[in-house]
């Protein structure tokens, strides 16, 4: 497995495990990061986010660590991890840049080094899809596809 494959599964398994677990443990970060809105009375919704974003967010980003540990004697469990995060990552970003042109909204993302003042205001809602459609999951997904294209590669020499 090559160098950069390593570094993104290392990434991946911090990010997604690290998040799944922290939505698990505390359900309402939601509110405040996309608005999401977990009321007090309602069990159904908090249960849902900590089984699809606490659950299912730390299962992938353990897949991501069970094939760093293992890549360099599976290739063919590289390729597959690889594929699942390609379709992962466009799945989420097209489909999100989807909802947010049919919504009307700018996809404009909002970045700012200004960490006091401005810093915090790219986490809230009103800058979250597009931060996360085109910081994190299409340029997730282009980097996921590169990887594949180089580790598919390998085996097929």
């Amino acid at each position: 497995m090559e160098r950069q494959t390593k570094t993104f599964f290392s990434a991946m398994a911090a990010i997604w495990m690290g998040y799944g677990s922290y939505c698990f443990v505390k359900p309402n970060i939601l509110e405040l990061m996309c608005g999401m809105r977990v009321k007090e009375s309602d069990k159904s919704t908090g249960l849902e986010i900590q089984a699809m974003y606490g659950g299912l967010q730390f299962a992938v980003g353990f897949q991501a660590l069970m094939t760093l540990l293992n890549g360099d004697k599976k290739p063919y469990q590289v390729v597959g991890t690889l594929r699942t995060f390609v379709y992962l990552f466009f799945g989420l970003g097209l489909s999100r840049a989807l909802a947010i042109f049919l919504s009307g909204r700018s996809q404009i993302p909002r970045v700012s080094l200004k960490v006091l003042t401005e810093g915090l205001e790219v986490l809230l809602p009103k800058y979250y899809n597009q931060n996360a459609t085109w910081i994190f999951e299409i340029p997730g997904g282009l980097i996921a596809y590169y990887l594949l294209l180089i580790e598919e590669g390998k085996l097929l020499k």
